[in-house]
């Protein structure tokens, strides 16, 4: 049965390839970086750009592997 983190996981791999910036997935997905890069530091991402990034998410990506955890 497929944990809450497997559908993570599968989301984070079709937006990667769909061309995602990182610091656009990071955000969506809500992880903070323990050390941030002068870029993630000082740069804003706006809403707009969020929706953006989803809007053109693909997923014709050829077989999805959507990895579940045993035991």
């Amino acid at each position: 049965m497929p944990r809450f983190y497997d559908l993570r996981h599968t989301w984070k791999t079709n937006a990667r390839r769909s061309g995602m910036d990182s610091e656009i997935r990071e955000r969506i997905l809500g992880h903070r970086p323990k050390s941030l890069s002068v870029s993630e530091r000082y740069s804003l991402i706006s809403d707009q750009e969020l929706i953006k990034a989803v809007d053109l998410m693909r997923f014709d990506h050829g077989e999805t592997e959507i990895l579940v955890a045993t035991g």
